[in-house]
């Protein structure tokens, strides 16, 4: 999830640190016109049913148990079907039509869209160039995903490029705020054409968040709050830049959170201040790990945490000892910052 990094000292100043907590839009399952609630990556219970049409229907009996019934029963049947179909149909949204969109495709990516055909080839460009960049930034280019399912052919990350807000908020049911949401396991991001910033914020944001769980896992609840968000603010070229010096005057004036507060906060209840400290401080501390000790050093950390070592074991192991707990990695972090800062 995306939220603006305004550098504005007044904005840091009225927000002091506590604990808050953060729930998240209800991601996507499947095509712009089925909202379901699978974006943890879980899979819905098996149930003995089938498509037809788009439509989820009850999978009909064999011809031999018709035959066995009497006319009232097959009668019943088919008017308890023609109801069922009736009442799903009536709830696809129209907006979400799937004759209404056209696609783009390269070598990792398919975009959908209804209008605008030329935004959606840029969103192509740069996605292609963004997935490429934020592998490298990551240290993740040359290491062999265990599990993992290549980007390409059907498995291809998937973009839908909503007209507007309105038809994005029908057909998704986001919030008000959202500028974009993602599902990660099925490598789905949803937007729309109103979004201004989408190819320099939300869409690197967004496929940083997809590549980062794909490599420390989906459901990993090992992967504190700030590492996940930081990543993804990273992957924002300008955000980066502007994260750091924000927060370089913020610990000029002691104004941030503690580590020991930070790695277990979430944010959904937090004010519009303690947000913008969270997510600026989340961005300078991955910028910090991978300009002190490389992205090879950040990998190794990450795949400790994939592996099931606690927050301060994963980054003892990987920086060799020299930062053992959470405490000495806010000492080195902001020594770094300030050391550069008064420079």
């Amino acid at each position: 999830m995306s939220i603006s990094c305004n550098s504005s000292l007044q904005l840091l100043a009225h927000c002091p640190p506590s604990s808050l907590s953060h729930r998240e839009g209800a991601p996507l399952n499947g095509r712009p016109s089925a909202v379901a609630d699978a974006g943890n990556g879980l899979r819905p219970a098996p149930t003995q049913s089938r498509r037809r049409f788009g439509v989820k229907v009850a999978a009909l009996p064999a011809p031999t148990q018709w035959r066995r019934r009497g006319p009232m029963h097959i009668l019943a049947q088919h008017w308890l079907l023609t109801l069922c179909l009736w009442s799903c149909l009536c709830t696809i949204p129209a907006t979400a039509s799937a004759q209404t969109w056209q696609e783009k495709t390269s070598t990792h990516f398919r975009v959908f869209y209804q209008q605008n055909p030329a935004f959606a080839a840029a969103v192509l460009e740069y996605a292609e160039a963004y997935y490429d960049q934020i592998r490298l930034d990551l240290g993740l280019t040359h290491v062999v995903h265990r599990d993992q399912v290549p980007w390409l052919w059907d498995k291809r990350c998937q973009i839908y490029l909503y007209p507007n807000r309105q038809a994005y908020r029908q057909a998704t049911g986001a919030p008000a705020w959202s500028s974009g949401f993602v599902n990660y396991p099925r490598r789905m991001v949803y937007s729309h054409l109103e979004v201004s910033s989408f190819l320099e914020q939300t869409l690197p944001h967004e496929l940083a968040h997809i590549m980062f769980r794909e490599f420390v896992g989906f459901d990993n609840n090992r992967i504190p709050r700030w590492l996940d968000e930081g990543v993804a603010q990273y992957a924002e070229l300008n955000r980066r830049a502007e994260a750091w010096g924000v927060m370089q005057q913020g610990l000029a004036q002691s104004i941030y959170i503690p580590l020991s507060q930070l790695n277990a906060l979430h944010v959904g209840h937090a004010s519009g201040g303690t947000a913008h400290v969270f997510y600026t401080q989340a961005a300078t501390l991955v910028h910090f790990f991978l300009a002190a000790y490389g992205p090879r050093r950040f990998v190794d950390f990450c795949s400790n945490l994939r592996d099931g070592y606690s927050v301060e074991r994963a980054l003892s192991f990987a920086t060799g000892g020299s930062i053992a707990s959470l405490s000495a990695l806010e000492d080195a972090w902001r020594t770094f910052l300030l050391s550069d800062f008064n420079e």
